[in-house]
């Protein structure tokens, strides 16, 4: 059935994908669902190539700096790179601005995206071998809840904070202390600078003993109440040169306050019942991996307390929705069967809810330009080797 389905799917990609996911949910081989994910997230980067950004998306800004970039030589790009905070973003862009189309730079996103992603999941998967049921309620979970529009569109973040997710992962819960790992924490902050919080809540959690109890989240309160504070550490440390642009981001998004829209409040239902889940885990296994239940704790904490803040909340709250996907793992694998029924129909009314939320959003935040004209027809040697 693999070769069929797949052959199908080169041929018409996107009609093709209802028998691609019946593939990877009925398939009990991990071989073959790799297969059936890359298809997934093929088709996914096929979507987001045609999709045309309203100017309110970070893709739109992006599309301008490529433009802008386009006409630099190599030498100017130097001198250009050595006044960015984000060397690596800004390489990466000009890499397509060098090519010339810009929308490959969404394509390449979303398959490093979903690479990451899954790269944890088969990683974690042969760890624990979960049943084909509840490995499958997993995937649903964590493509439901990467948002296309806000995560993938916004290249520099979505990037960036699944690196992290890849460095925390090997580093905290599999405990790999070899230095490539390190290296990937810097790698992302700089891809993009707001993953410095992260890497520093990490640095100051070894000093804590690696431990989040009331202690812990009162004083994180206590900053949530005091945003002033903040501010002024980030004047003082944007005088250093990698912190430079600190002082202005931190008063930027400590101002801004976008109300509990849909979305929003439907993440911090996932969030509330993260808390849970990582709470009951850490209680029932306080061995294996309660250093890493302990950071997500901190980054959960972060985007609860900053939720009049919606531009940060929403960051810590996705990261530790990605951060959380191992835990889920780990809990579907203890939990008596006879519970298992009610906690899937509560994972799957989330996901169905957060892919509603979704559609609805593509269709106000992002248009499908020449998609149905070109695209959706087209088989997938004609789609990457004459359009791409």
């Amino acid at each position: 059935m693999i070769i069929v389905i797949s052959t199908l799917f080169c041929i018409m990609p996107f009609f093709s994908l209802p028998f691609v996911v019946f593939g990877f949910l009925s398939s009990e081989k991990l071989s073959h669902k790799k297969i059936y994910a890359m298809c997934m997230a093929i088709a996914v980067s096929i979507l987001l190539y045609y999709f045309i950004p309203d100017i309110t998306k970070d893709l739109h800004r992006y599309y301008i700096i490529m433009k802008k970039l386009s006409v630099m030589e190599i030498s100017e790009f130097g001198a250009y790179l050595a006044s960015k905070m984000e060397p690596l973003s800004n390489i990466y862009f000009y890499i397509f601005a060098k090519i010339g189309n810009y929308n490959l730079i969404i394509v390449v996103t979303t398959l490093i995206s979903y690479c990451i992603l899954f790269c944890v999941l088969w990683e974690h998967q042969k760890d624990i071998n979960l049943s084909n049921i509840d490995f499958n309620i997993v995937f649903i979970f964590m493509v439901s809840t990467f948002y296309l529009v806000d995560d993938i569109t916004g290249i520099r973040f979505c990037i960036a904070r699944l690196i992290f997710y890849l460095a925390l992962y090997f580093d905290l819960y599999k405990e790999n202390k070899k230095i490539y790992i390190k290296l990937l924490y810097i790698v992302s902050t700089l891809i993009h600078s707001s993953c410095i919080i992260f890497l520093l809540i990490r640095i100051l959690f070894s000093f804590t003993k690696n431990k989040f109890n009331i202690k812990t989240f009162f004083a994180l309160f206590l900053v949530s109440i005091s945003p002033n504070i903040l501010i002024k550490l980030a004047n003082v440390t944007s005088k250093i040169y990698f912190f430079s642009t600190l002082s202005q981001k931190a008063e930027e998004y400590l101002s801004l306050n976008a109300g509990l829209y849909p979305m929003f409040i439907l993440q911090l239902v996932i969030m509330m019942l993260a808390f849970i889940l990582l709470l009951y885990t850490r209680k029932r296994n306080e061995q294996s991996n309660s250093n890493y239940i302990n950071y997500i704790l901190i980054i959960l904490s972060i985007g609860l307390l900053f939720y009049q803040c919606t531009s940060i909340s929403t960051r810590f709250i996705r990261a530790a929705i990605v951060f959380s996907i191992p835990i889920l793992m780990d809990f579907l694998k203890e939990i008596k069967v006879k519970n298992k029924p009610m906690v899937y129909m509560v994972i799957l009314a989330i996901s169905i809810i957060s892919l509603a939320f979704q559609l609805s959003h593509l269709t106000v935040k992002i248009s499908y330009g020449n998609l149905f004209e070109e695209g959706i027809f087209k088989n997938i040697i004609s789609i990457f080797f004459k359009k791409l």
